[in-house]
């Protein structure tokens, strides 16, 4: 029987074909397979820089909270020190004042310890300024931030307001025995929720 040149080139031929057919889609596999691998390093290369770019971001916004927290917390500490002296009945005599630009309280101990404390509002303006970019990076912050807030708030637009007012008719020292101990729940929440902002924002500060 004679060979079928004919035949058998068309065989050669589409073998030929098959083969560079199977090459080609080797080759686009691994061009797919790159690709991939390029696509999902890039993901994970923009989600790295994206959590830096946060951190750096969370660092700056804490030091700035953490030193507005801190100034409120040392205008506080010596109206905390009154209250603990006359939350112990230790308070022999106090005089309020309001003739400088801010209005104060002296007062003297039983141990003739002498001091005072100034009337003073305090702080939210970098809380409310960044509250919004705060809510983006850390969910943990934010809650406890909106609690900080609203306690501020209340201090100066209503407890503040009311003890100097109290103050300003001179009661007797077991009337302000009274209102003391009727705040004290308020005024030690209000230490409890700054102490524990500070503290957060100095580690995220430093990168803690």
């Amino acid at each position: 029987m004679a060979f079928d040149w004919i035949a058998g080139t068309a065989l050669v031929v589409g073998m030929g074909s098959l083969y560079l057919t199977y090459q080609s889609t080797k080759s686009a596999k691994r061009a797919i397979d790159t690709s991939i691998e390029l696509y999902e390093k890039q993901k994970q290369d923009a989600a790295h820089a994206e959590e830096i770019s946060k951190k750096k971001q969370l660092q700056s916004l804490c030091y700035l909270i953490q030193n507005e927290v801190s100034s409120n917390i040392i205008h506080m500490s010596k109206f905390v020190t009154f209250c603990n002296i006359v939350w112990n009945e230790k308070l022999l005599s106090f005089n309020y004042n309001n003739l400088g630009s801010e209005p104060f309280l002296q007062y003297e101990t039983e141990n003739d310890i002498k001091d005072g404390f100034i009337f003073i509002k305090h702080s939210s303006k970098i809380i409310d300024k960044y509250l919004l970019e705060i809510s983006k990076i850390d969910s943990e912050l934010i809650n406890e931030l909106l609690k900080l807030r609203y306690t501020i708030e209340h201090y100066n637009d209503k407890f503040l307001i009311s003890l100097q007012s109290f103050i300003k008719v001179n009661p007797p020292i077991s009337d302000l025995i009274t209102y003391l101990n009727d705040s004290k729940v308020f005024i030690t929440e209000y230490q409890r929720q700054s102490m524990g902002v500070l503290e957060y924002c100095t580690k995220k500060s430093l990168g803690i």
